[in-house]
């Protein structure tokens, strides 16, 4: 089981196709054996790839069962990629600005469990969450900076990559077009041959180009986007 949770976060990075195979495994041995520690993982996924389906409420229902699970279980192991997942389905149902404050949660979580990965993911979401919720750009400049240097410092090259993506939009719409600092010929590698990085990128080269009305740009990209 063990095995399958720490699975599914990289299959939904590299092999997203594949990662509700994983998830309906996890949940299969739960409900024949007795949850454990890593059922809410499977739990929070069905709810978050539920609610991307189109239901909302159906999916948010499994993210709270899941939340759930995570103090009956007996065990934390898994609240920081609970909560990460969990988070932007909870953002459709409850307050916006409430709900950016349990990637908090989910980071401070992550690190006492020493999952490095699920705090990435939760600093790296709530970058994400503050920008599209409207949060002072300021402000969100300088969560991406702070979040960046902690995943250099981790040679986190993969998700330095992708929040750069971000980086780079909000450094835009702040009024500058300078790129964000440390980007390497490793990072330009990265944007070319994984499938994840390369989504993020299209998507906010798609954004961003028609923010400042490049209409021929933001088709460009958003046909790239589609095409990940």
């Amino acid at each position: 089981m063990k095995f399958l949770g720490k699975l599914e976060t990289g299959m939904s990075q590299i092999m997203p196709e594949s990662a509700p195979r994983v998830m309906q495994r996890i949940i299969q041995l739960s409900l024949l054996h007795g949850m454990s520690p890593v059922s809410p993982i499977g739990f929070v996924h069905l709810g978050s790839y539920t609610a991307k389906l189109g239901d909302i409420n159906e999916g948010y229902h499994y993210v709270k069962l899941a939340r759930s699970l995570v103090d009956k279980v007996g065990s934390r192991e898994s609240a920081g990629e609970v909560i990460c997942f969990g988070t932007p389905v909870r953002a459709y149902v409850e307050p916006l600005q409430a709900a950016l404050k349990y990637h908090d949660e989910g980071y401070a979580a992550s690190m006492a469990s020493g999952d490095i990965i699920q705090a990435a993911f939760n600093i790296m979401c709530s970058c994400s969450s503050s920008f599209v919720a409207g949060v002072n750009l300021q402000t969100t400049r300088d969560k991406c900076a702070e979040s960046s240097k902690f995943l250099y410092e981790r040679k986190m090259m993969i998700f330095m990559t992708q929040l750069n993506c971000l980086h780079h939009s909000v450094l835009k719409l702040s009024g500058t077009d300078e790129k964000p600092q440390r980007v390497s010929a490793e990072e330009e590698k990265i944007l070319t041959t994984n499938k994840s990085v390369k989504r993020t990128y299209n998507y906010q080269k798609a954004l961003i180009s028609f923010t400042f009305r490049i209409y021929d740009d933001s088709k460009h990209y958003s046909e790239k986007y589609l095409d990940c």
